[in-house]
């Protein structure tokens, strides 16, 4: 339900044919004139995460929350912007209200895997990902970020080069030998992952 004092929706087109720094002077101008208004302050959060501008960031995120407690997609991302930064618990109870939402919603599958991310449950965390992907049908752009977390967690089998060394190594050598998964680079994934738009 459109608000009075929100911005007409023939600003966020406008914004597809400018640049970054223009967008942003745009969305400023449009947050302005449109206090109450969340989506300019949701959308400079992420521009400012993209240009690692993280307090930036930050700040917009929480803006918009106060202006719309009830915007889940804000809520989301302010909590993965403080998992990047190391703030786990600050993280965790940022996303605490997503739990009001529906058992199926994408939202709180999401945060349910990524906080058993922070806790190294990493079996339980890919399901939890996996389903959210599968119930996520508002935001291909975000299922596009859980994807590529799933893959760096999780990645497809692929066949085992050839070691001419390994070949030839003694056999006692190779029964003595105890190969550990290595563990995945996760909070690396968070930061190039959450805030770019890549193909």
């Amino acid at each position: 339900m459109s608000h009075s004092n929100e911005a007409s929706p023939e600003w966020l087109q406008d914004l597809l044919d400018l640049n970054v720094e223009d967008a942003m002077a745009r969305l400023h101008t449009i947050a302005e004139a449109h206090p109450e208004d969340p989506r300019p302050h949701l959308l400079l959060g992420g521009m400012h995460a993209q240009a690692k501008h993280l307090d930036l960031a930050e700040a917009a995120y929480i803006t918009a929350l106060q202006r719309a407690p009830g915007l889940d997609i804000a809520r989301f991302q302010l909590g993965l912007l403080q998992l990047t930064t190391a703030r786990v618990s600050v993280a965790v109870a940022t996303w605490g209200p997503l739990d009001r939402l529906p058992v199926e919603h994408p939202l709180r599958l999401f945060k349910q895997g990524m906080v058993c991310l922070t806790q190294d449950r990493f079996l339980e965390a890919l399901p939890l990902l996996r389903e959210g992907i599968l119930q996520n049908q508002g935001n291909p752009p975000l299922n596009v970020d859980m994807q590529r977390l799933i893959d760096l967690l999780d990645p497809p089998e692929r066949a085992p080069e050839p070691d001419p060394a390994a070949e030839q190594a003694s056999p006692m050598a190779e029964a003595g030998r105890e190969e550990q998964p290595a563990a995945p680079e996760v909070e690396g994934h968070f930061l190039l992952s959450a805030y770019r738009n890549q193909p």
